[in-house]
């Protein structure tokens, strides 16, 4: 079982990384072809044309990568400001422990999607802001485990002997509770990738997210719904690139999570 999860945590990893370096043709992801809408895939064109004569492929590539590193930089703010929420509220108790837990159930009282589509809303598209919105509602994930995690192991024999030796909370944290948690927050970090991908993908559909010329799968996906009777492959190679990106990274966080639950036994 070892084996089996390694290995597809490895493949599907490899598989991301492929995605990231393939090279990009700006050219072919922005210029406009009128002369070739919505063709089908040929020689020139591996996944065909979008409505406006524009490379499938070359756009879905850029799309992917852009999604990536939307998610890249939403789950590295999240994974850290969530990470320390929750270890601190752990860690001091009592009233501040009550008090940030208040406030992650204010944030859980309402699905996170809807809360990313009222800040885009406000703050209006683009890759800037889409960010800004998902950081706003990410976090809450991260200081839900970190809390729970940091409860179990605060009590813990050598814990409470650096306490006793009058070990600096930082210095505590960063020495030992921290790595205590890391299994649990990396397979979270895979699977928020995941999640916040379909979120950028979904408010980008709506038309909140990425904006023209930007490629986006979730803009790509609502364009090729319009002409689903007359190019359907225009939105099914969007579809299945956005279904399988996102398959990948969850098999890469199961891959992780029954590495790290097998070693831990």
């Amino acid at each position: 079982m070892n084996i089996s999860s390694l290995t597809i945590a490895t493949f599907s990893a490899l598989w991301i990384l492929l995605l990231i370096i393939f090279p990009s043709d700006l050219e072919r992801i922005t210029l406009i072809n009128l002369e070739n809408i919505l063709e089908k895939p040929s020689q020139d064109y591996a996944l065909g044309t979008d409505d406006l004569g524009r490379d499938i492929f070359a756009r879905l590539i850029s799309g992917v990568k852009l999604s990536l590193f939307v998610a890249f930089v939403v789950v590295s703010f999240t994974s850290v400001f969530g990470t320390m929420f929750g270890i601190f509220a752990a860690w001091c108790g009592g009233g501040i422990d009550l008090l940030f837990v208040k406030i992650i159930d204010m944030f859980l009282a309402f699905p996170g999607i809807l809360l990313a589509i009222a800040l885009t809303g406000i703050l209006g598209g683009g890759v800037q802001n889409i960010m800004i919105a998902l950081c706003a509602v990410g976090w809450v994930g991260f200081a839900r485990l970190a809390r729970a995690q940091t409860l179990r192991v605060k009590s813990l024999d050598h814990l409470m002997a650096a306490k006793a030796l009058g070990t600096s909370m930082p210095k505590v944290i960063s020495k030992h509770v921290l790595p205590l948690l890391a299994g649990p927050l990396i397979v979270e970090v895979t699977f928020s990738f995941a999640a916040v991908i379909l979120s950028e993908a979904g408010l980008s559909f709506l038309g909140l997210g990425i904006v023209e010329p930007m490629p986006s799968l979730g803009g790509m996906i609502r364009d090729g719904a319009l002409y689903l009777l007359i190019a359907p492959h225009y939105i099914i190679v969007t579809g299945l690139a956005l279904m399988s990106l996102v398959i990948t990274l969850n098999l890469l966080g199961d891959g992780l999570r029954d590495h790290l639950d097998s070693k831990s036994v």
